[in-house]
């Protein structure tokens, strides 16, 4: 027979119980994760085929495996409870089966149906699921059931033992209950308890959190001591950090495996890459990246409250961000870092126009473009407070691979005079290293007025 999305099976051997995972809403969620995060990964080895980007891709590609095994998950796999008289078996499979307990019939102690978070975690949901006691361990079954669907279970498995002469008891007595919150109030996070008499270490935060708080320090460090003066920047790093610590610190002990799982291995990495991309890249870069973040928070929380339709509609806003990701943002943080990176004989030439004066100067001198190599290694990002770039210039750099990086330039901002602002599009950086080397070549030198026409004539 059928209930739900369990399937009994009552047969003179054994009582088979099989629930199944599949889950069209977590399907829809994940594909165009996957889709788009193999896009973008593909197209980047595509670009760059150096060991050092094989590298950089490598912890994007197993987070891209694991969205893939979350699908083969959701579409196959399942959870097995077998009522045997020997015990019972609970396994765990999707296409291959990879967990496996069972609880003899002498190590049997209780059965109940309870909820499936602590008292002090519950906050309205009602999550519950079969709980077999057993001496060294504990079988968690049916989280996905509603209670009056467990209740039937639990009373046919009780029927099916005692028919098998087994009589497991229950937690009937106040004492009893008081120690199996407790026992779930030291595993909740964990998700299961493995062995009598493991302790876990408890954190009073969350280890997503204190994760990304020591990524926090560290780049507020790198700021204050490597980095020129950027209020704006600053602000956006410290608004980051704080909306990021407030989020892990709330929403993951809330959430189910699952998408605990994913907000884990996706959501942190994307809220470590804004806070510390705070210090390499302008915010208008990493607006991509925070709108990404904050979709899969919330189509992780959803997802766990198994509300499937504001989960799919949040798993669909993205796609686009993803796009954005993909062909805005990264491509441009390659350039950046390339700008930073290069070596001393790789620029080839300096071009930089002026395009209100239509003049034009042309520097390929080695030894100032090496100068110009080096210190372009000191770009640092710039948040404008209400100010423009200053006698702006175009500045065309020509590598000896044929390819160019353009870009506009100015000359100083609020903060510093002496420094080059440069621009890319929206995006506004400061190079303090590199302003004498362009003065010197006459780059910011105003040209002289012309002279008035003479009157008397």
């Amino acid at each position: 027979m059928i209930v739900s999305n369990i399937q009994i099976q009552d047969s003179p051997d054994a009582l088979v119980v099989t629930a199944s995972h599949g889950s069209a809403g977590a399907v829809g969620c994940l594909v165009p994760w996957l889709i788009f995060w193999a896009f973008g990964l593909v197209c980047l080895a595509i670009g760059d085929r150096s060991l050092e980007a094989i590298g950089v891709l490598a912890a994007p590609a197993l987070v891209g495996l694991f969205l893939l095994g979350l699908i083969v998950y959701s579409v196959a796999g399942k959870d097995r409870l077998i009522v045997g008289p020997e015990g019972i078996t609970w396994e765990r499979e999707a296409v291959v089966t990879f967990d496996r307990r069972t609880i003899g019939r002498d190590k049997l102690r209780a059965l109940e149906v309870k909820h499936a978070l602590p008292q002090g975690k519950r906050r309205g949901r009602e999550h519950w699921r079969l709980v077999i006691h057993g001496e060294d361990f504990d079988i968690r079954f049916g989280e996905s059931l509603d209670k009056a669907e467990l209740e039937g279970l639990l009373a046919r498995v009780r029927a099916r033992l005692a028919a098998d002469g087994v009589e497991p008891g229950s937690r009937d007595t106040d004492a009893d209950r008081a120690d199996a919150d407790a026992a779930d109030a030291n595993d909740a996070d964990a998700g299961s308890r493995r062995r009598a008499g493991r302790r876990e270490l408890k954190l009073k935060m969350p280890y997503e959190a204190i994760l990304f708080g020591l990524v926090v320090g560290v780049s507020l460090v790198v700021r204050f001591s490597t980095l020129p003066p950027d209020a704006g920047g600053l602000f956006f790093q410290v608004w980051i950090a704080a909306v990021g610590l407030s989020v892990l610190a709330a929403l993951p002990p809330y959430l189910k495996p699952w998408p605990r799982a994913v907000v884990s291995l996706v959501l942190v990495p994307d809220l470590m890459l804004l806070v510390w991309g705070s210090t390499l890249f302008a915010p208008q870069l990493l607006f991509p990246f925070m709108f990404l973040g904050g979709v899969i928070g919330a189509a992780c929380y959803f997802w766990s409250a198994s509300r499937r339709p504001p989960a799919l509609l949040f798993a669909l806003a993205a796609v686009p961000l993803s796009v954005g990701v993909w062909a805005y943002a990264v491509p441009h943080m390659r350039t950046l870092q390339h700008l930073r990176t290069l070596g001393p004989g790789e620029l080839r030439e300096v071009r930089i126009e002026d395009e209100r004066n239509k003049t034009a100067l042309v520097i390929d001198d080695r030894a100032t473009l090496r100068a110009i190599a080096e210190q372009l290694a000191d770009t640092s990002p710039y948040s404008p407070n209400h100010e423009g770039i200053a006698q702006p210039q175009r500045m065309t750099l020509r590598l000896d691979d044929g390819s160019t990086i353009d870009c506009k330039i100015g000359k100083g901002n609020r903060v510093n005079p002496d420094t080059v602002w440069i621009a890319f599009g929206v995006e506004d950086y400061q190079n303090a290293s590199l302003y004498p080397t362009l003065r010197a070549q006459g780059v910011f030198d105003k040209p002289a007025p012309a002279a008035p026409p003479d009157k008397a004539k």
